[in-house]
């Protein structure tokens, strides 16, 4: 025997549907959530899975949490302003599998997260804004530097950052045109 119930947070979307909405809306969204839980629909909240395992994701995240500057300390390049920390969290949660190695951290002035990965074939700088990330990284130094920008809230995170990573990997950017 199966047995069904609702959680809590299901039976609170429902009381405020009912509260706020016109109720042939509400009813009909009841409908639905009683269907699906006749059918034995199931739903889980989400939770990101990298492809490979990353020792230093969780320590990372810590230092990050730790450099959040208090309110009652002004801008400096000691803390992080709490959007930057926020939207770099989520971008290493992100794509952290596709990054080269364990970055080393810092702030700029306004607060921003530069992370920077070495590795003997190449470097790369990530600065982490509220706004957007920006990407540059160079493979040697005979070659030009490439750069990505990736807007705050695009959906194609991941393709853009295994772009970027697979331009860093390759054997030539290509030259870089002065004129444009």
């Amino acid at each position: 025997m199966v047995n069904h119930s609702t959680t809590m947070t299901t039976s609170n979307l429902l009381t405020h549907l009912y509260q706020a909405m016109d109720h042939n809306l509400a009813r009909l969204v009841a409908t639905q959530v009683e269907i699906a839980r006749l059918n034995d629909v199931r739903i889980n909240s989400y939770t990101p899975v990298l492809t490979t395992a990353n020792a230093w994701l969780a320590t990372l995240e810590a230092r990050i949490r730790a450099s959040i500057r208090p309110d009652d300390l002004e801008e400096s390049t000691e803390w992080l302003n709490r959007y930057a920390a926020d939207a770099a969290i989520s971008f290493f949660r992100n794509v952290a599998d596709l990054l080269p190695t364990e970055p080393h951290i810092a702030a700029t002035r306004s607060g921003d997260l530069v992370a920077e990965f070495e590795t003997s074939a190449s470097s790369m700088t990530t600065v982490v804004s509220g706004a957007e990330t920006i990407l540059f990284g160079v493979r040697s130094a005979d070659q030009s530097p490439i750069h990505a920008v990736i807007r705050r809230g695009s959906n194609r995170l991941r393709d853009e950052v295994k772009t970027f990573a697979r331009e860093l990997r390759s054997e030539s950017h290509g030259n870089m045109d002065a004129s444009r």
